[in-house]
C-alpha cells in the first residue's frame, strides 16, 4: 500500500481479490453483537437497473434559481466546467463527477440494521459491485453509507470516496482509497479515520461515474430566510419531482459549506439493545452541530422506482476540523453559504433490497 496524505493506493491482484469475495464467516446469534466474533458476508443478491429520465441542465437553471430564491438572499445556479474535486478540501479520490454512464446506486438498507443488525450481515465491496454493475475498467465511488462493521468492529457512518482502474496488460487492479469513516467511542469524542477496505455494510447510497471533468450544474445559494431552507438537498429533489414526469430522475454530486454550522449525527461504535422503537433509535443517534468548511457528498432521487424502497436522499459529510456525520440541515441561517456541483445520473441501481417486514423506525435515521 501507498501512502499519499489522504488517499492511499493499493494494487490488488486477482488471487486475493477472489479470496476477498469468497469468504464467509457465520456464527450464531447467541450474544450482543459487540461480544460475538465478527463475521462478514459477501453473497450474491438481487440487482435492479432501470434507465433514467435525464433532463437537460438548461431546463433545470430558471426554475431552480426561482425556487432557491424563495428561501436564500443570494442565489446562482449555472452550468460550468467541473472543478477538480481531488484538491482540498474535498481531497476526492479523481477530478470529476461526470462520464458517459453515470449510476445512483442503493445496496442493502436500514431494514437490515433495524431493530437488530442482520446475520450474517450484509457486507459489499464498493470495487466489485461498481464491476458488476457496467464499470469493468474503472470508476469513481462516493456517497453515503455504513462503514464495515464486521471488518473493524464498530459502527460508524462512512463517507465513501474510491477510485479503482485496471491494468488490461496485467489485469491488476489499482484502487485509490480515501473513503472516511466517523466514529464516536465517546460520547461527544468524535473522530475521522481513513478507510482503505472498500468495503460498506448493511447499507449505502452511492453515485458511480467515470471519475471525469465535464459540464455539471454548480448552485450556489447563501443567507437562508426561512425554515423551508434548512435542507439544501431537499430543495433540489423537491423541485425535480414537480419538474419529473412519470419517470424518475436522479442526481448525484458534492457541495460545501461555509460560514454556518450544519446539523449532523453519527452514531456510538456499539449498538446496543434492539432498537424497536422511535425513542430507541433517537436515544442511539448522536445530534451535534458540524463546524468548518464542510464537504458533502450526496444523491438524490425525485421519487421511489417501482416499489424499490430507495431512500430519495442521503448524505453525509466531514470538515477541516476534524467533525463530521449524516447531513440533516444548516443551523445558522445568517451566515451559511452552500455551494454545489451536480450530475444528473443515467441510470438507477437498486442491490440486496431487503424483504424483511417493514417496521416503524425513527424518520431521523430515514430522513424521507
Amino acid at each position: 500500500m501507498i501512502n499519499l496524505g489522504p488517499l492511499r493506493l493499493n494494487y490488488h491482484g486477482w488471487e486475493n481479490f477472489y479470496l476477498l469475495f469468497s469468504l464467509t464467516l457465520t456464527v450464531g446469534m447467541v450474544a450482543p453483537l459487540e461480544e460475538r466474533p465478527l463475521q462478514h458476508h459477501f453473497r450474491n443478491y438481487e440487482i435492479k437497473n432501470k434507465t433514467l429520465q435525464v433532463p437537460s441542465f438548461d431546463d433545470i437553471i430558471s426554475p431552480l434559481q426561482a425556487r432557491l430564491e424563495e428561501h436564500f438572499k443570494f442565489v446562482n445556479v449555472s452550468v460550468v466546467n467541473c472543478p477538480d474535486f481531488t484538491h482540498p478540501p474535498a481531497s476526492l479520490a479523481a477530478p470529476g463527477i461526470s462520464g458517459t454512464r453515470r449510476v445512483v446506486a442503493q445496496q442493502g438498507g436500514v431494514r437490515y440494521m433495524m431493530p437488530y443488525p442482520m446475520e450474517p450481515m450484509p457486507t459489499y465491496s464498493l470495487v466489485h459491485f461498481a464491476q458488476s454493475v457496467g464499470f469493468k475498467d474503472g470508476a469513481h465511488i462516493i456517497g453515503a453509507g455504513q462503514g464495515p462493521v464486521s471488518i473493524i468492529g464498530a459502527f460508524a457512518e462512512s463517507v465513501p470516496n474510491l477510485y479503482y482502474s485496471r491494468d488490461k496488460v496485467t489485469n491488476r487492479t489499482k484502487v485509490i482509497h480515501g473513503t472516511r469513516l466517523i466514529k464516536m467511542k465517546r460520547k461527544s469524542d468524535i473522530t475521522i479515520e481513513y478507510d482503505d477496505t472498500g468495503v460498506q455494510s448493511i447499507l449505502s447510497d452511492l453515485y458511480i461515474t467515470e471519475g471525469k471533468q465535464d459540464k455539471v450544474l454548480k448552485v450556489t445559494a447563501k443567507k437562508r430566510l426561512n425554515d423551508g431552507g434548512k435542507n439544501f438537498i431537499v430543495i433540489i429533489r423537491k423541485l425535480l419531482s414537480e419538474l419529473g414526469t412519470a419517470n424518475s430522475s436522479a442526481m448525484g454530486g458534492v457541495f460545501f459549506t461555509r460560514g454556518g454550522n450544519l446539523k449532523l449525527h453519527t452514531v456510538p461504535e456499539k449498538f446496543g439493545e434492539r432498537k424497536d422503537t422511535s425513542d430507541k433509535v433517537k436515544q442511539w443517534l448522536y445530534v451535534y452541530e458540524g463546524e468548518g468548511v464542510m464537504t458533502c457528498l450526496t444523491t438524490f432521487f425525485s421519487k421511489d422506482l417501482e416499489n424499490w424502497d430507495f431512500r430519495l436522499d442521503h448524505t453525509h459529510c466531514y470538515s477541516d476540523q476534524g467533525k463530521g456525520g449524516h447531513y440533516w440541515e444548516d443551523t445558522q441561517p445568517d451566515r451559511i453559504e452552500y455551494e454545489g456541483y451536480f450530475n444528473f445520473a443515467t441510470h438507477a441501481i437498486r442491490a440486496d433490497q431487503p424483504k424483511l417486514e417493514k417496521i416503524k423506525i425513527a424518520s431521523e435515521l430515514t430522513r424521507n
